[in-house]
């Protein structure tokens, strides 16, 4: 499974877990999908929850478990890839300074990923006053495990004349006490030719950690000001308790994984 290919088409959520139901199958079983023996002797499919993280590659292979038998067959049915949803979205919002009103920090938050804006909408993008630093605050709303955040930049639509460079990532359980977990650079993309152009998302992985408030902090700026057209939080996976795909090897069918990284 290239997983890289399906994260591209789910540029919106996080790629959590892949789930299946695996069973054994003798011949000639096999050919009509129908199971004729369990992994275990029983006649029931055993679960595979395989947590997805940085990984490019999901790998599934099965053996003889060791017994030389010819005819180890493994069905594979009922996949399911499960997202971890931005937990930002919609979320209460505040910043030290606007631009306008029209570029309010709910703009973070919206999950609108272009920068369309009118007099009567609107935009889908926060704004800082021109030459000036600053920070907005999301409330999760509850305490959350993250490790991942998405940040999308801004051009300014149309004028294309500002965006943010340098920028912090900090997370709070009170509001009060911040802990840095990313400090770098955004990409600027003021030569797009079109002014709805949809900037790319850029990810920013951490350490798991604790968090209800997460401020995104501009330190540096392109052009004449900083600002952000979407900020995306996402929880962290939990591996499975075990790695289900052990089992088969333990009993008998030994089909395995073999995550592979970048």
């Amino acid at each position: 499974m290239w997983i890289d290919r399906i994260r591209g088409g789910y540029n919106t959520n996080k790629l959590a877990r892949w789930r299946s139901r695996a069973g054994y199958l003798g011949n000639p079983g096999y050919l009509d999908g129908r199971l004729v023996y369990g992994i275990g002797g029983d006649l029931t499919a055993r679960p595979l929850q395989i947590a997805i993280g940085r990984e490019r590659f999901l790998t599934i292979l099965a053996t003889d478990g060791g017994d030389s038998y010819s005819y180890d067959q493994v069905m594979l049915g009922d996949p399911k890839l499960e997202l971890a949803h931005n937990i930002a979205y919609g979320k209460p919002v505040g910043a030290t300074a606007i631009y306008s009103s029209q570029y309010a920090a709910t703009g973070a938050v919206d999950g609108r990923v272009n920068e369309e804006w009118s007099a009567a909408n609107p935009a889908a993008y926060w704004l800082l006053p021109n030459s000036t630093l600053g920070s907005l605050i999301v409330d999760l709303e509850g305490e959350f495990l993250i490790d991942r955040i998405d940040l999308q930049n801004t051009h300014n639509g149309g004028s294309k004349d500002r965006g943010t460079k340098e920028f912090q990532l900090l997370v709070s359980l009170d509001g009060l006490t911040w802990t840095p977990v990313v400090d770098d650079l955004l990409s600027f993309y003021g030569s797009a030719t079109s002014a709805l152009l949809n900037t790319p998302l850029e990810s920013f992985e951490f350490t798991e950690v604790w968090a209800r408030y997460v401020k995104f902090q501009v330190d540096g700026y392109y052009g004449v000001g900083g600002g952000l057209a979407e900020l995306r939080v996402f929880e962290a996976v939990p591996e499975p308790a075990s790695l289900t795909l052990l089992l088969l090897a333990a009993t008998g069918v030994g089909g395995y994984l073999r995550r592979r990284r970048a």
